[in-house]
């Protein structure tokens, strides 16, 4: 089938954009590449948006910029480890449990850094953040140099995504949704006032896990999208920008 967008301008493809929804709705018409990538990137941003708006209020922006950076590690390990006679023929589901992996050892050691070793959180992340990662370009640069791990990995490439890709992430947005919103009154007090949040029976640590655990899936679903680096920006970008107009949460 050929693209109805092909040669359109920027308001033209938002006007047939618009148009097509109705015919996508109905079933009358199937999904084109473009708009494959229209809906990917919209449930990213509202995937990032929904985690993000918590990790902005907690300052923890620095722990999923270190998430989105050192799932790198365990996107190299299933390389290694599950690639056949060299080739790079791994399943994309074996590359998103071990970038969820990766994100997951990050959390952990993050965390023993600050509970267990006392040292500040900003350290922390600091330490696994820069160890995680260069531990990844190393072995990158060892044990791939005769082969090519594409830059889609890292930078991630839209126009490689296929309608199986927004099933992927259709569940990334309504588990961080559905989490969310089911406790969000827990994320809203945890995040003003952990003080009182204790009292009342609500545990910050917990929360704080939670948050984490949700940014690792949000950003192991988005790494073929946007890649590991572009997920930032779709974490914090959209709350940065809600609170130049809005002042209150909820």
């Amino acid at each position: 089938m050929s693209n109805p967008y092909w040669g359109v301008d920027f308001g033209s493809f938002l006007l047939l954009f618009f148009q097509r929804l109705a015919l996508l709705l109905t079933g009358r018409a199937s999904l084109a590449s473009d708009e494959v990538q229209v809906f990917a990137l919209m449930g990213i941003a509202l995937s990032g948006a929904l985690i993000g708006t918590f990790l902005v209020l907690r300052k923890m922006t620095m722990l999923a910029n270190a998430l989105s950076h050192t799932i790198l590690l365990g996107i190299v390990g299933a390389f290694l480890l599950f690639s056949a006679g060299g080739t790079l023929q791994v399943d994309l589901k074996v590359m998103a449990v071990a970038a969820l992996l990766g994100g997951l050892l990050t959390i952990l050691l993050t965390q023993f850094f600050h509970v267990v070793l006392k040292l500040q959180e900003d350290a922390s992340i600091g330490i696994v953040f820069t160890a995680l990662f260069a531990l990844g370009i190393l072995a990158v640069t060892l044990y791939t140099r005769n082969a090519h791990i594409s830059t889609e990995v890292i930078m991630g490439n839209l126009d490689a995504l296929h309608v199986s890709d927004l099933k992927v992430i259709g569940a990334v947005v309504a588990l961080s949704g559905g989490v969310i919103g089911f406790f969000y009154r827990g994320f809203k007090i945890t995040s003003f006032d952990p003080g009182l949040a204790r009292s009342l029976g609500y545990s910050p640590g917990r929360y704080a896990y939670l948050l984490m655990l949700l940014t690792s899936c949000a950003s192991v679903g988005a790494f073929r999208a946007v890649g590991v680096v572009l997920f930032l920006a779709f974490l914090v970008g959209p709350t940065l920008i809600a609170r130049l107009f809005v002042k209150r949460l909820g």
